[in-house]
């Protein structure tokens, strides 16, 4: 790894902006030298972890926790092309990240509340927090409902198929769902019961986003801000895991469109060489019998000097009987003498079409050969 000894080194400060910081005057922490290196990289830094063992998750994690990333960039760790190749990359924070997310207004009373919500009023079963909290529970989840039909978006009390099967850790159980773009993110509002909470009249409130992709977090908490003032963070993030949700429902309609059109032109293609092998078929089947024809014309021939030279006879009858039914048959054979034409192609089956398809399948582009 790259190390910073003797040069001038950018690093965030605690004042504005970044202190210039001299290298030889005071050694870097792991984590600053960590942002040293890729900064002296050009942005980006790569890792080849089978001779460099360093701990990089637990250094990224402290450099972000510890404030030692540059205003305005993040750090992103990231594996390129196998669990040697690490990277390392400050790059811009994304718009979401830097957006000024306005206030979300939480009413004062409960008065015509949501579906959703009034469904929570008398269910102890779900909505399981204690009097002193329970009204404020329900106006920040009545404010978060509220916005988000302001914003145009749908809510209702949360359904068993609402929550991701695809994640493996268990999911807390949720309230209700913001439906955006058709796609429903489950939220949940519990009590924190934990060990060291504070006494019921005092009690912490959770709000938990559930399923999807992750981007700020997924759990807030009365903390340093109440949870009133994080409701646009709440929101925002349920609009993220949403608009996520709807680029990977895009992408697989796009890869079904794709493999549908491919699996169309397979077919198209399997229907040609199909139909150039059975044209050819017929074609080597012709040859064969002119081929045979001109062979049968030379054996008639011997055959009709033969029988010219026998004495009358019952056997000479026989043999004229049987050389007018082989001209005959010689007659029908030869492919000249039958309508010259190209032949009518056999409607294709799966049985016939399948040994031209490749990798696909007759009966669809999702199914297995």
């Amino acid at each position: 790894m790259l190390r910073s000894s003797a040069t001038d080194v950018d690093l965030p400060g605690s004042g504005q902006g970044a202190t210039s910081i001299q290298t030889r005057s005071r050694k870097l922490s792991p984590t600053e030298q960590l942002i040293a290196d890729i900064i002296t990289a050009g942005g980006e830094l790569r890792i080849d972890r089978s001779v460099d063992p360093t701990n990089y998750k637990v250094r990224v994690a402290s450099a972000i926790a510890f404030g030692k990333v540059p205003e305005g960039k993040q750090l992103v760790m990231e594996v390129d092309g196998g669990w040697r190749n690490l990277v390392l990359r400050l790059q811009d924070k994304p718009a979401w990240m830097t957006a000024q997310l306005a206030p979300i207004p939480v009413p004062r009373q409960l008065r015509n509340p949501h579906g959703a919500v009034r469904a929570l009023l008398n269910d102890r079963s779900r909505f399981n927090v204690s009097r002193p909290v329970r009204d404020r529970a329900l106006r920040l989840l009545q404010a978060l409902v509220a916005e988000s039909e302001r914003r145009g978006y749908q809510a209702r009390s949360a359904r068993p198929i609402d929550i991701s099967v695809r994640s493996r850790r268990v999911q807390p159980t949720a309230l209700l769902s913001i439906v955006i773009d058709s796609h429903a993110v489950p939220l949940n509002l519990s009590q924190d019961h934990s060990w060291n909470a504070p006494q019921p009249d005092m009690a912490t409130l959770v709000i938990e986003v559930i399923g999807g992709r992750e981007y700020r977090k997924s759990r807030w908490t009365d903390g340093q801000l109440p949870l009133e003032e994080q409701l646009p963070e709440i929101l925002q993030e349920a609009e993220l895991r949403a608009a996520f949700a709807k680029e990977e429902r895009l992408a697989v309609e796009r890869e079904r469109r794709d493999l549908r059109r491919r699996w169309e032109a397979a077919m198209e293609a399997a229907r040609e060489r199909f139909r150039e092998a059975h044209r050819a078929e017929v074609l080597m089947r012709q040859l064969k019998d002119w081929t045979a024809a001109a062979d049968l014309d030379q054996y008639l021939a011997a055959l009709e000097v033969k029988i010219a030279n026998m004495p009358e006879s019952e056997e000479r009858s026989a043999a004229m009987e049987w050389l007018d039914w082989a001209r005959n048959y010689r007659g029908g054979l030869d492919p000249l003498n039958n309508r010259l034409a190209m032949r009518e192609d056999p409607q294709p089956t799966a049985a016939n079409l399948q040994p031209h398809l490749g990798p696909w399948s007759f009966y669809g582009p999702f199914e297995r050969p």
